[in-house]
């Protein structure tokens, strides 16, 4: 139950953040729409493929799946830090860094 508040929580600001950087990048509004509908759409097909793999799979194959799940949030968490330095470096000292 917490897992499915802490998804649900998360995911309305991260559709947002997805959105604001798509209308930014000026896409087309139909492609904007298709992509935030890709996006809303593959975390409940995520979490129905974990429940499905994860009722029948080996002890390893479910680490295997839960490194992956944990090295893909350090990865972009990582990815996020490395772009706000820049950004705070190039507006800091007038460069591209």
């Amino acid at each position: 139950m917490a897992l499915t508040v802490a998804i649900c929580a998360h995911k309305a600001p991260a559709a947002f953040a997805v959105g604001s950087k798509f209308v930014r990048s000026g896409m087309s509004r139909p492609l904007i729409v298709l992509c935030v509908a890709a996006f809303a759409c593959v975390t409940p097909l995520g979490i129905g493929v974990g429940i499905g793999v994860g009722s029948r799979a080996s002890p390893m194959l479910t680490l295997v799946f839960e490194g992956l799940a944990a090295g893909t949030f350090i990865y972009i968490g990582r990815a996020v830090q490395v772009d706000s330095i820049k950004t705070r470096v190039e507006s800091a000292y007038g460069f591209n860094a």
